[in-house]
């Protein structure tokens, strides 16, 4: 089960827990479309943030499954 928290610091600003433990973050434009960052294995740095049209493209660009299923939990919250 992935674990959706909206940030307290940021409206629009969501952090997901994948069922692995890995971390993603997910900010919603208000003019539409997204910004996905995902948190570097054994770091401390998130990597570059790739903008998408919507959660939904985003989820169909990644390959692995639990990023995958985490942000197809967001589009459909």
């Amino acid at each position: 089960m992935t674990r959706i928290e909206l940030s307290t610091e940021c409206p629009n600003y969501y952090i997901l827990t994948t069922e692995k433990g890995k971390t993603v973050e997910v900010m919603m434009h208000t003019y539409g479309g997204c910004h996905v960052y995902i948190k570097q294995n054994g770091g401390s740095r998130f990597s570059l943030g790739k903008a998408f049209g919507s959660v939904a493209q985003a989820a169909e660009s990644y390959k692995r499954q639990d990023i995958k299923t985490a942000l197809y939990a967001l589009a459909e919250a």
